[in-house]
């Protein structure tokens, strides 16, 4: 989700939200695809709570929805080509998510330098 090899998808989607600003129907088809993909994937997520495996405390669905604006969000590290605060953004953003949903960091995880 947050590797360098997405930045185009992430721009690309950026881009495309920006275009819904101003196209309701863009929008809307958005929305639908949004909702979507929560309602599909927040079984996977509900499994894992009701088993202890991750926190209960939040809504499945609306999790999922969070998710993607967290990729997009990445993008204001990746307006310029060099960005010292990329590798920092992403401990951040791990960081939070396994502190949401009540999980460990993982600390053996093979990562690439992100730079």
């Amino acid at each position: 989700m947050l590797s360098e090899q997405r930045q185009n998808y992430r721009k690309m989607g950026v881009e495309v939200l920006g275009a819904a600003m101003s196209d309701k129907t863009l929008a809307t088809r958005i929305d639908e695809s949004i909702k979507e993909s929560a309602r599909l994937g927040a079984p996977a997520i509900k499994y894992a709570q009701a088993r202890g495996w991750i926190s209960d405390n939040f809504d499945a669905e609306t999790f999922l929805v969070y998710i993607p604006g967290l990729s997009n969000a990445r993008i204001n590290v990746e307006l310029t080509t060099e960005n010292p605060v990329r590798s920092e953004w992403d401990k951040i953003a791990v960081c939070s998510l396994c502190l949401f949903i009540g999980i460990p960091e993982p600390k053996n995880a093979k990562r690439k330098k992100i730079t």
